[in-house]
């Protein structure tokens, strides 16, 4: 009997008709890509004025009812009339919850937990915004970095290595 012959390694062809290895990597793009710019920047500001502009707003609007007896901002009762302060620093924005803590009429209700919650998400809100603001790389993509190759050296109980570590 005749031997058999082993079988042929996978190839592939490619577009151009060819035979290649199945294995191999494929073609480099043939146009230049740029670098990629990160956005965080902008992600970091968009949420944070948004965190910031919520927290606001909803603390206005909750301290315009604190105390109010349904004569508008200044009230008609001394008791209403009380709370005046405490709405008017509800306008100041990331300070105004921390204000409110030192001109609340009465702390024997809800109005410690809110303020306290409240000035950490405007806080919160604040420090993503100018963070975001002060990140902001430009329009102008970031220069490659040179190549750099660097040696380190590594030892443990049983071993001992030079690892070659680079960029490019």
């Amino acid at each position: 009997s005749a031997p058999t012959s082993a079988p042929a390694a996978p190839s592939a062809t490619t577009t151009t008709g060819t035979s290649a290895s199945a294995f191999a990597p494929p073609p480099a793009p043939t146009e230049s890509v740029g670098p990629r710019r990160d956005r965080t920047w902008l992600a970091l500001t968009v949420a944070g004025a948004a965190v910031l502009g919520v927290g606001w707003v909803t603390n206005f609007i909750a301290s315009m009812f604190a105390g109010n007896d349904g004569c508008g901002f200044a009230g008609c009762s001394p008791e209403s009339q009380r709370w005046v302060p405490f709405r008017g620093v509800s306008f100041i924005p990331v300070l105004g919850p921390w204000i409110q803590f030192g001109v609340l009429p009465d702390a024997n209700n809800w109005w410690p937990i809110w303020l306290a919650f409240d000035g950490l998400v405007q806080a919160a809100g604040f420090a993503m915004l100018v963070y975001g603001l002060v990140t902001n790389p430009g329009d102008e993509p970031a220069a490659p970095t040179a190549p750099t190759v660097s040696l380190l050296p590594s030892f443990g109980a049983d071993y001992a290595r030079l690892d070659l570590i680079g960029t490019f």
